[in-house]
């Protein structure tokens, strides 16, 4: 392992907008990290990308909490009041995917983020927070806990480029030697 961590990998956890390039080099460097949303961009997400995606879809009622979603490729069957899409990724993400957004929007729902799962909302976070948190005291009486017991975590090996111009890969033909592709 690059970073000298071992088994304790699966204990880091990387928070970011989750773009392709931050995702990959997450899932390259730290294949067992957990990797989740940052709040910020999970919300701006919701009221852009996936709400400008689902408008082009057809929400079609099927009962009073039923509704099917044609998306031309992956249709979902979305019951509201359960909180279920047949596509699955409500219930694994607790974010409402463009299925969900086209329901509510049949319904005349203009705020999907009632939606998210209340593990997202404002009042769990500031839960999190309600216990008192000591403040540290001064660096003098901190105890060492000793080299076994916290992992130094290095930045990935990047290999290094060698200077000036690349050399060709190309490879020059021996004499005599028949350079027609068979």
């Amino acid at each position: 392992m690059t970073c000298g961590m071992g088994d304790r990998m699966s204990e880091l956890t990387f928070i970011s907008d989750r773009g392709l390039p931050i995702a990959h080099g997450v899932s390259t460097v730290f294949p067992e990290a957990f990797h989740c949303f940052c709040a910020r961009h999970l919300f701006a997400s919701i009221k852009t990308k996936r709400t400008k995606k689902s408008r082009r879809w057809q929400a079609i009622p099927s009962t009073n909490n039923l509704v099917e979603v044609r998306d031309g490729r992956k249709n979902g069957l979305v019951n509201l009041a359960d909180k279920v899409c047949s596509c699955g990724q409500w219930q694994g993400s607790g974010i409402p995917c463009g299925h969900v957004i086209a329901a509510a929007r049949l319904f005349g729902v203009a705020d999907v983020t009632q939606f998210v799962s209340h593990w997202f909302t404002t009042e769990t976070y500031i839960s999190t927070y309600m216990e008192h948190i000591l403040p540290l005291p001064h660096r003098s009486e901190w105890s060492d806990p000793g080299p076994n017991v916290l992992p130094i975590v290095n930045p990935p090996i990047k290999p290094k480029r060698a200077p000036g111009r690349p050399k060709s890969t190309k490879r020059h033909p021996s004499t005599g030697e028949d350079t027609e592709k068979q």
